[in-house]
């Protein structure tokens, strides 16, 4: 097995996590693998094999307050119906990684979220590199890809470590054809985008999409980092195709099961506005519940 990469120089890790799971009929954070643990912990337990020692998970208004995430600073988001961007934007204010904090408006709520905001993104407040808290950026997992191998984010960290400054993007190649994936790592000095107006709109993707020269695809082989567990029938595939105890005879490696990753009509899937899986040319696969 591979040592982890030094915790000291690993992006900070964010689990977004808060949906309701309408479609699938509940939170897919609390859906269980074949092993017994819940999405959420399953994510969890890959980012800390990996080397992510600072994790941010950001629940619904559905989490038992209760209960906690060992490890890991939990938020809740009170309103997931906002999008996958409220979500990136509550765990990035919790983990203090701009060194000026910004601010983001809903107009159509009249509110400003989260209080209390001192300064509004500006090009000459942007975070140096490196934040204060000594990560070099934020690694964006989403709960319903709980198949990503730990390996696969061992990978992609590494990436993030030889080139700090780029966008480490995942893919897969199946039938000929390289698939964009997640998780994602953004550099520090793309995180005062997320809270630009652009994003409002097209979510985390906007930063990909404004600045293409700097996004950096790490191949990996992988297809979990394709495969969103966002409908009854293909959770229940999934468990399917996971034997008993594949997930846990497979942790080393990030897991045992083995789901078509072109589940969605047969369609390419691609990263949506909200930086989901969407299946191109068809209805949205995750939309903005997680």
């Amino acid at each position: 097995m591979d040592s982890p990469p030094s915790s000291e120089a690993s992006p900070a890790g964010v689990v977004l996590a808060a949906g309701w799971g309408r479609r699938i009929g509940g939170p897919k954070a609390l859906l269980r693998t074949p092993d017994g643990r819940t999405f959420l912990e399953t994510v969890v337990s890959r980012l800390r094999d990996a080397g992510i020692a600072r994790m941010v998970v950001v629940v619904g208004p559905w989490w038992n307050p209760r209960e906690a995430v060992p490890g890991c600073d939990v938020v809740v988001n009170p309103d997931p119906d906002r999008g996958v961007i409220s979500s990136l934007r509550l765990a990035i204010w919790n983990a203090g990684l701009p060194e000026d904090p910004p601010r983001w408006s809903d107009p159509g709520r009249g509110v400003v979220f989260p209080p209390p905001p001192t300064l509004t993104p500006t090009p000459t407040n942007r975070p140096a590199t490196r934040g204060p808290t000594g990560c070099l950026g934020i690694l964006v997992a989403l709960v319903d890809h709980p198949a990503v191998r730990a390996q696969t984010v061992r990978t992609l960290v590494e990436a993030h470590r030889r080139e700090p400054d780029r966008i480490v993007v995942p893919t897969f190649a199946e039938t000929g054809r390289r698939r964009r994936g997640h998780p994602v790592v953004f550099p520090a000095w793309a995180v005062p985008e997320f809270f630009a107006s652009p994003a409002d709109r097209e979510g985390p993707r906007a930063v990909v999409r404004a600045h293409p020269q700097a996004v950096a695809e790490v191949e990996v082989p992988d297809p979990g980092v394709v495969m969103d567990v966002d409908s009854p029938a293909c959770y229940q595939e999934w468990l399917e195709a996971s034997a008993p105890g594949a997930l846990a005879r497979g942790r080393d490696q990030g897991g045992g099961a083995r789901l078509d990753a072109t589940k969605g009509g047969g369609r390419e899937h691609v990263p949506d506005a909200n930086g989901r899986s969407r299946p191109q040319g068809g209805k949205d696969a995750g939309g903005t519940r997680s």
